[in-house]
């Protein structure tokens, strides 16, 4: 053998010596599997998830599912609660769009496995409905989320309810079934909700909701086209914007969480905006109060609005 196809045979076993070193040291079979390898990789993604990493978030969970197909199968049980798990974190992050897979298979195992009255299949319903309503969350709503929304929030919530301890879930499902009615303008739909929800905030959960709106609207805020002077009295350079202004409103809101009587408290600048603050605010949605049991009126709440540079 010459001395060139000598040190390129060398070279070769050396690669491929380093190569099988790496590739066992750092792959996973499924000897290496276990329900705490899943639960601390499930831990990861989940801390990656809160710190805004979501794009190792979803590696870290998916990684977790993979695991879980192979130490339990993919049609098992512990799989599909696991595609609910990661499915619900998903839904709290901006890539809440890849949480629409792990939901949906989840809640079909559910639904054909355990039937639609099991806690599961709830949970799967409420998230699914949650993605959804996600899905227009900073954009225009497109009605026909809100209408794939309902049916699976509505079916959840009387399971919900009957289990006894999932409150957080059954106050969100009010608030976003109330949220999905008034996009549809179906305002009369959501107040047996929101008298809900007031119930649960005079019970002590939720408190933090007694005079903060459920439903809310932005103003409708003309912007205007600004065109500069020149030294030479023509027009200058013209650019978009909103003209700065504030507005403080007060209003009341009645035993069905509507707002009336609403009034100008304070406003700087321009009067569009304030006029814009005022048609908004007669369309926000309450939890209204709720004292011995019954609903009442709440007066004197206010609201700032600021208008966008």
């Amino acid at each position: 053998m010459d001395k060139k196809r000598f040190l390129n045979t060398l070279i070769v076993a050396v690669f491929a010596f380093f190569w099988n070193v790496s590739f066992a040291q750092n792959s996973v079979t499924d000897k290496d599997i276990t329900e705490q390898s899943i639960v601390e990789t499930m831990d990861a993604g989940k801390a990656q998830a809160r710190s805004g990493l979501t794009e190792d978030a979803y590696s870290s969970l998916q990684n977790a599912l993979e695991q879980s197909g192979a130490l339990f199968g993919k049609s098992s049980l512990e799989y599909a609660r696991l595609s609910l798990e990661v499915g619900a974190v998903l839904t709290d992050t901006e890539i809440n769009g890849k949480a629409k897979n792990f939901l949906t298979y989840a809640h079909e195992y559910f639904s054909e496995e355990l039937g639609q009255s099991d806690l599961n299949t709830a949970l799967a319903a409420f998230y699914l409905g949650k993605y959804w309503m996600n899905e227009g969350r900073g954009k225009r709503m497109n009605e026909g989320r809100e209408l794939r929304a309902l049916p699976l929030l509505e079916a959840s919530l009387s399971v919900v309810e009957r289990a006894g301890n999932q409150q957080a879930i059954v106050f969100m499902t009010h608030a976003l079934i109330v949220k999905a009615y008034e996009k549809t303008d179906r305002s009369t739909e959501a107040t047996p909700h929101l008298l809900a929800l007031g119930e649960m905030i005079a019970a002590g959960y939720g408190s933090e909701y007694s005079e903060l709106p459920i439903y809310v609207v932005a103003p409708a805020y003309r912007r205007y086209m600004y065109c500069g002077s020149s030294d030479s009295g023509s027009l200058g350079p013209c650019s978009v914007h909103s003209r700065p202004a504030q507005a403080e409103i007060e209003f009341d809101v009645n035993a069905q969480g509507v707002v009336f009587n609403a009034r100008v408290a304070n406003s700087v600048g321009d009067k569009n905006f304030t006029q814009a603050a005022l048609t908004a605010i007669e369309q926000f949605r309450y939890a209204p109060r709720v004292v011995d049991g019954q609903a009442v009126n709440v007066e004197g709440l206010t609201v700032q609005f600021e208008s966008e540079s």
